[in-house]
């Protein structure tokens, strides 16, 4: 079926091609089987069950938007891209639900029954599903895709993903044959181009809702300016704010979906939003939703688990968290002081106190299990290496009677999991080498994403969810200056620019690893900023009632609300 469906992938796909090895926890209810024909009908087969489900679920959450927006010009963040888009939208190609293979061999028909890629690897052509609409009405066909994707290249929004991943530089033109064919041409060879594809960035969007000049913003009142997508397995029909802040969305199935009437699951998928990891918690143990998802407490998820009303489901560790180094503010700018910051930090510390040992070290920006990770600040610095971070310090003129005093910013709203808990054990690690005196600042997720549009905050703790499984992801959006301007931390280097450049086109296994040793290593020499840790059941968990089922929680860490089920009792 696969070599059916992806016409001569085996032999024109480049040879790099992500593996990855992370342990995949993969906990699922009772679920209709996932099947992609490869006939392109769209049609399903569910697996025969006399199960009763009910017809509306209720999340609960302390997640949030960036901004009011979900248009895939602007939006960046885990909610909006991994959560929102993928239950609003519909990819080109996917992968199914609970997926341990992350290879190109393993993509599904989505909107695009087949495939193929050209020998040069620089033209891939994809038929589109006929019939289609989007959930106003107007036709789907190849004249929407080449919209989307050139209305992102052009709007190239300095917050969104279009700018964050360089996506302009990896595309050259989209042509249109005819209403069911669309062609990619790309600059340069570039292997991960049909993961990107499965990112809700490339989602194709209803061109009659969306304006080719500017993003589209949610206004109260209008749901439908919260979903410019209309392809996917629903629609956004109610969305409540208070101030800058969810409080409810509603989501409803949409008929026009291309998998439709197999999925959705449910008809109705209510999302509240909480305050914080206490409230959520209350909330799941009061029985006031069916599942939590994002963020609780690590024992919050240790009494959870001893709940027999309750299921805890793990996701694989993907998620990094990491600390930033703004070199826009002194002394930052001094890569001693990054290096000694980098020597000072106390992983173990941090993972025994805040995630009672649920999370991972992590000495890299390139998570564990991923192709070509290396553990360069291990190998640079250690864990905790008090001596060498005092020499360090020494050599940018700090010492004892001369401290390094410096702010370190956490969110304060629940975006992250439990960073007032980081913040203070980040804090005793750098004072214990007796040479940095630590301020802790916080504020709301907002303002924290404004400030660091801003560059204004010193040293701050920032996380990442992957937009696709590819180490790429994890280099380009935070070290090459055209991708790291989200961020804006003030790093630019002319060789490690080179290097991701040199990266994004290599041909052979053998060479990008070659090249991601070396991207890693002289970011364990610039440090810009520090590798934490990945992974853990507070940051990327559920927690459902026995009844809930059809929760995958894969390695792409996007969450699908449509494979959701909750048996009646």
């Amino acid at each position: 079926m696969r070599n059916s469906t992806k016409t001569g992938i085996s032999k024109a796909i480049s040879t790099v091609q992500v593996v990855i090895i992370l342990v995949i926890i993969v906990l699922a209810g009772a679920v209709a089987y996932y099947y992609y024909p490869s006939s392109g009908t769209g049609t399903t087969s569910p697996t025969t069950t006399t199960a009763q489900y009910k017809d509306t679920i209720v999340i609960g959450s302390t997640d949030s938007l960036e901004c009011a927006c979900t248009d895939p010009a602007r939006a960046y963040d885990y909610f909006s891209g991994s959560w929102l888009s993928i239950n609003l939208g519909a990819p080109l190609i996917d992968f199914a639900p609970g997926t341990t293979d992350t290879s190109p061999t393993a993509m599904k028909p989505a909107l695009a029954t087949s495939w193929s890629i050209s020998s040069d690897g620089l033209t891939y052509t994809f038929i589109l599903r006929s019939g289609l609409k989007f959930d106003d009405g107007h036709p789907f066909n190849s004249t929407a895709v080449k919209f989307s994707v050139d209305r992102g290249i052009a709007l190239n929004d300095p917050d969104g993903p279009f700018a964050g991943i360089g996506i302009g530089s990896i595309i050259d033109h989209v042509d249109t044959p005819n209403s069911t064919a669309v062609v990619f041409h790309l600059k340069s060879t570039f292997a991960p181009f049909l993961g990107l594809l499965t990112f809700s960035a490339m989602y194709p969007v209803d061109p009659w809702r969306v304006s080719a000049n500017s993003v589209l913003n949610f206004s109260s009142g209008h749901p439908e300016s919260g979903n410019p997508f209309g392809l996917g397995p629903y629609n956004l029909t109610e969305w409540t704010r208070q101030g800058n802040v969810e409080s409810e969305m509603k989501f409803d199935a949409n008929p026009n979906y291309w998998n439709y009437p197999a999925f959705p699951k449910t008809q109705h998928i209510i999302i509240r939003f909480f305050t914080d990891a206490t409230a959520l918690a209350a909330a799941v143990s009061a029985g006031d939703v069916d599942f939590g998802y994002r963020q609780f407490t690590s024992s919050d998820i240790g009494s959870f688990q001893s709940n027999a009303g309750l299921k805890v489901y793990s996701s694989p560790g993907a998620f990094i968290q990491y600390l930033v180094l703004n070199q826009h503010i002194a002394p930052m700018n001094n890569t001693s002081v990054r290096q000694g910051i980098a020597a000072a930090l106390n992983r173990t510390d941090l993972i025994n106190t805040v995630f009672l040992g649920t999370a991972t070290p992590l000495y890299s920006q390139v998570p564990l299990g991923m192709a070509y990770h290396s553990d360069v600040f291990k190998t640079a610095y250690g864990d905790t290496n008090i001596a060498q971070a005092q020499q360090l310090l020494g050599d940018a003129g700090y010492n004892s009677t001369n401290k390094l005093t410096v702010d370190l910013w956490y969110e304060s709203s629940g975006h992250y999991p439990q960073s007032g808990d980081q913040a203070v054990v980040l804090k005793r690690s750098l004072e214990a080498t007796g040479v940095i005196s630590v301020n802790l600042q916080h504020t709301d997720w907002g303002t924290y994403r404004a400030q660091r549009r801003a560059g204004s905050m010193q040293m701050f703790i920032m996380g990442w969810y992957p937009d696709f499984i590819d180490p790429f992801d994890y280099t380009q959006p935070f070290f090459q200056a055209s991708g790291s301007s989200w961020l804006n931390d003030g790093y630019n280097n002319t060789a490690m620019n080179d290097l991701i450049g040199q990266a994004i086109g290599s041909t052979s296994q053998s060479q990008a690893s070659s090249l991601y040793q070396q991207i890693q290593d002289l970011s364990a020499v610039d440090v810009p900023m520090v590798p934490l840790y990945q992974g853990g059941a507070n940051c990327c968990g559920v927690v459902a009632k026995t009844s809930v089922g059809g929760i995958f929680l894969d390695v792409t860490l996007i969450f699908r609300m449509y494979t959701i089920t909750e048996t009646v009792t």
